[in-house]
């Protein structure tokens, strides 16, 4: 590789010049200039340092050692060296980052670090969900909202009470219910002898689960309360009380309504309370008594004179309850 070299002398004597001791030094002090490639034999090991680089002098990346993808410069021991990124983390030739999976746990994270804002929607799911891993006093007041929660498996309309008859359609994603049919209590009457005989009987209520899995939609029958009655004893102007409706959940449970004391022939016993049938194993039957400040299904109280009417019995309801 061809190197040319320009000697330009330190001075010029002209013709005649006297020569001086300066002057002869001059022509030791000579400039010169090199134009054209230095090659590698031009150039002693280490001559090339860090002070002779300009800065700012921009090597470009393809003058270094090649490194296959995925590597990376780390030091070692002062040294740089191509490294092959490894472990929870692998690293593409685009620069992308990935981490393992399942190599971040909840003890790598800052308390409430992770806020509704970094969560995908519908990226928890019940599968995401160990059991019981998340209780009451892991959600704070009013965090949960009908908005948050997936349509038909939770919402302000799984409970639905049916105080009249009609037909109940089975929300998206339930396949289970609690369903609690509460029978018409009956009316209560009069006498002049003892009022408590002629008090109405209360309606059943029964209660269980069901899948619901199959089915579309079911038919519900409430049954209302009976009639206010008036008897007396062998004396005119008796009037019947009415017997309680029967309350049902399709096929699966029905809830008989409460008998009165149709008898105008003497003291005897109240009317009777409602029987409750189930095409269910589990079905459980309860009267008005057994709840808490429930006012479905009672009899109607009688009244201490047998010129007044009794008390009409508590009207029927269905209430269904979607569980999963």
């Amino acid at each position: 590789m061809a190197v040319s070299a320009t000697v330009t002398p330190g001075t010029i004597l002209s013709e005649g010049e006297a020569v001086t001791i300066s002057k002869l030094n001059a022509l030791g002090t000579p400039t010169v200039d090199v134009s054209g490639a230095v090659g590698t034999l031009s150039l002693s090991d280490g001559s090339v340092t860090n002070a002779k680089i300009a800065t700012g002098a921009a090597i470009q990346y393809d003058k270094l050692a090649t490194l296959n993808t995925g590597q990376l410069l780390v030091g070692n021991a002062g040294t740089p060296t191509a490294a092959t990124l490894s472990g929870d983390a692998t690293i593409d030739a685009s620069g992308a980052l990935t981490l393992g999976s399942g190599v971040v746990e909840a003890g790598m994270l800052a308390t409430d670090s992770v806020g509704a804002s970094a969560i995908s929607a519908n990226a928890v799911g019940a599968s995401e969900l160990a059991d019981d891993a998340v209780d009451t006093a892991a959600i704070v007041d009013g965090a949960v909202t009908t908005a948050k929660l997936a349509s038909g498996v939770i919402s302000s309309s799984s409970r639905t009470v049916f105080t009249s008859s009609g037909t109940w359609t089975r929300p998206s994603g339930i396949s289970v219910v609690k369903v609690i049919c509460y029978g018409g209590g009956a009316g209560g009457g009069s006498d002049t002898y003892d009022y408590d005989d002629f008090h109405g009987g209360d309606g059943a209520i029964v209660m269980d689960y069901i899948d619901v899995s199959s089915v579309t939609t079911v038919s519900v029958t409430v049954g209302a309360g009976g009639s206010a009655g008036k008897h007396h004893y062998n004396g005119s102007g008796h009037v019947i009380a009415g017997n309680g409706g029967d309350s049902s959940f399709g096929s699966y449970l029905t809830a008989g309504g409460g008998q009165s004391n149709n008898s105008n022939s003497g003291p005897i016993s109240g009317g009777g309370h409602g029987t409750a049938s189930s095409s269910q194993d589990t079905a459980l039957k309860f009267t008005p008594s057994d709840l808490v400040n429930d006012t479905y299904s009672k009899g109607g109280t009688a009244a201490q004179n047998w010129t007044q009417y009794g008390a009409a019995g508590g009207a029927g309801a269905v209430v269904i309850i979607a569980i999963a």
